[in-house]
């Protein structure tokens, strides 16, 4: 179903929210996938948010976490997720058990799909959840083995939703399998299995800016990572590359064993995506890379991610930003909804998004804090000799932290004197 899409959820007495509304705002390049991001202190209801959206098609398997962390209050507590075509999913609290009042038609036929008769038949859309804190780890391959769970297994799971064993099984039955048709002069299966890898491996050495294989080892029988040629096991790979790996592999594993009802390319279908603070053990260098890629890469899929990185919210150009605000009562969507663009700085994003204005650590902004009041006074009282001792001293403990701050000190001292006739005397010529 390609126009298979979230519109909007609202929230009735649920953990931090009250009575909330939100409506996705539809993407701006048809050529990209359509992101959103949520950002917001810690307590202002990020995850809930998340994961109530992701919880919509799989509530028999969420219901024990849904209810007791996200705090169903009440008899009044609900939520409902609303759909492209106005379609709707309801879901409400019956005595500890999540019930819903309604579901359409083409979601029941999935929901009961997923849980209970995968592979019967062909379908046309999909549902995934990663978080950033899951990782893939080393494991026990013995040797080629058919893979038989469902490729739907905890699919919306956050935190189960990557099977280390099974993901390297996969690449290791992969590598078999091209090398075996090769061997048999079936080109056309031996380079389908190999693009499927080489998808998984051109994606991570964009990220991490490294040449990246994997390889299959004989003896004994195992799966490896190549880096820039150096050989490491999994257990061995630093956790940022874990992370990414796992959750990017393991959704190209689950699309590559779905079965669908028509030949089209991985890269061409629409399926709903989402992720958890995948910034969790990256590199800012790498956390600016995550969500480009991603977003060429499948520029039918709806993305909902939720993040405290600031390089994650700049890296990407038309994804919206939504900034959830808690008054200690409640959460609230901020007004203004942001479109983001990668020409931002990250001091920008900084205070546009996260509300930080401070650039430097808490005791210097302290420290800049009183030397703004007290250059405020002098100009107020030109005499006033202790004061401008003061204000010498402080300027001298500033300039000495760092170049930067030794310019701006500088500038405002040659501004009291050549705009308002105050000569401060500095033993340090640098700051003078």
């Amino acid at each position: 179903m390609e126009d298979f899409k979230i519109k909007g959820i609202s929230i009735n007495n649920i953990g931090v929210f009250e009575n909330f509304n939100l409506e996705f705002k539809p993407k701006k390049n048809e050529d990209k996938a359509e992101i959103h991001i949520i950002t917001g202190e810690n307590g202002s209801g990020k995850s809930t948010l998340l994961m109530l959206l992701a919880g919509m098609l799989n509530p028999l398997q969420s219901n024990p976490t849904l209810i007791s962390r996200f705090r169903f209050k009440d008899e009044k507590s609900n939520y409902k997720i609303l759909f492209f075509n106005n379609e709707h999913i309801k879901y409400y609290n019956n005595n500890g058990n999540l019930l819903n009042d309604s579901m359409p038609y083409y979601l029941q036929k999935y929901f009961q799909y997923v849980n209970y008769s995968p592979n019967v038949e062909p379908i046309d859309f999909v549902t995934f959840a990663y978080s950033g804190y899951r990782k893939v780890e080393g494991s026990t391959i013995n040797g080629i083995n058919e893979i038989r769970n469902s490729p739907f297994e905890n699919i919306l799971s956050f935190s189960n939703s990557v099977n280390p064993q099974l993901l390297l099984q996969w690449i290791a039955n992969m590598k078999a399998y091209e090398a075996l048709a090769f061997m048999k002069h079936d080109r056309e299966k031996s380079v389908k299995y190999k693009t499927t890898l080489k998808t998984i491996e051109k994606a991570i050495s964009e990220i991490i800016d490294k040449n990246v294989r994997f390889d299959l080892g004989e003896n004994p029988f195992s799966v490896s990572m190549i880096i820039d040629e150096q050989s490491l096991t999994f257990d061995n790979l630093p956790d940022g590359l874990k992370s990414v790996i796992s959750w990017i592999a393991d959704l190209l594993m689950r699309m590559d064993r779905i079965k669908w009802k028509d030949d089209l390319g991985v890269f061409d279908r629409s399926f709903i995506l989402f992720l958890d603070e995948i910034e969790v053990h990256l590199h800012p260098a790498w956390q600016r890379k995550v969500l480009p890629i991603i977003q060429k890469l499948f520029k039918n899929a709806q993305i909902f991610i939720s993040t405290h990185s600031p390089f994650v919210v700049g890296s990407v150009d038309d994804a919206w930003i939504y900034k959830l605000k808690f008054d200690g009562k409640k959460s609230e969507i901020s007004e203004e909804i942001l479109l983001s663009q990668d020409g931002n700085s990250v001091l920008t994003i900084l205070n546009e998004v996260f509300g930080i204005e401070s650039m430097y650590g808490i005791e210097i902004e302290k420290k800049f804090k009183d030397f703004y009041s007290l250059r405020t006074e002098i100009i107020r009282n030109k005499e006033n000799q202790k004061l401008i001792l003061e204000f010498v001293d402080l300027a001298h403990y500033l300039s000495d932290q760092s170049d930067e701050i030794k310019n701006i000190i500088s500038m405002e001292v040659r501004q009291l004197k050549n705009h308002f006739g105050i000569n401060l005397e500095f033993k340090n010529e640098a700051v003078n």
